[in-house]
């Protein structure tokens, strides 16, 4: 089970972090929302209290949806920032939702992402990953970003983790090419827990 935190009663918001993050991050907008509002804030795997198990998209939609029905949410609100804007996106595709919010979303499978990753590749693979990822976030998602040494704080990658979630773009380029392979994979997870 992934960790939580679980706060107020009410509509369900489910809150997603971006990769290398956890879920304090969403404390300050917490802090902020009503208590008509219950707020779950979620460890994806990998990050803060969860368990390493299942570090990819669709093991994570998937975690997501079983801490879902264990709290007996129904049809909550799923906000996701950065990899979390991704599973967010994906748990909204995938299973009831009210809707889903996508803040910043860096895709996991995307041409574009691939391509940017492409100088980091062996470091990211083999060699120092927390310094490629540090490279890559300064040079495509920090670059002039007056905030990026507060938004560096709340970051605590780690290189499995890292490696684990990018696999499919550094490992199976052509799964990028062809978003059919990764919808398909997507389906085929959803076939099997369902039954």
């Amino acid at each position: 089970m992934l960790a939580y935190d679980d706060k107020g009663t009410g509509t369900p918001v489910v809150l997603l972090h971006g990769l290398g993050s956890c879920r304090r991050r969403w404390d300050p907008f917490v802090d902020h929302l009503p208590d008509d509002v219950r707020c779950v804030a979620v460890d994806l795997p990998g990050h803060g209290d969860s368990p390493d198990e299942g570090c990819d998209g669709v093991s994570a939609v998937g975690a997501v949806h079983e801490l879902v029905g264990a709290l007996g949410l129904d049809r909550p609100v799923v906000v996701g920032h950065s990899l979390g804007a991704i599973v967010a996106l994906l748990c909204a595709a995938t299973f009831p939702t009210r809707t889903a919010v996508a803040v910043d979303p860096v895709g996991l499978h995307v041409p574009g992402l691939a391509a940017a990753l492409a100088p980091y590749r062996d470091d990211l693979l083999s060699g120092d990953a927390l310094a490629a990822f540090w490279a890559f976030e300064e040079e495509h998602l920090l670059a002039g970003d007056p905030s990026a040494g507060s938004i560096r704080e709340g970051l605590a990658p780690r290189a499995e983790v890292i490696r684990s979630y990018w696999r499919g773009l550094l490992d199976d380029p052509e799964v990028v090419a062809d978003p059919q392979r990764f919808a398909h994979r997507l389906v085929d997870w959803v076939e099997v827990h369902e039954r």
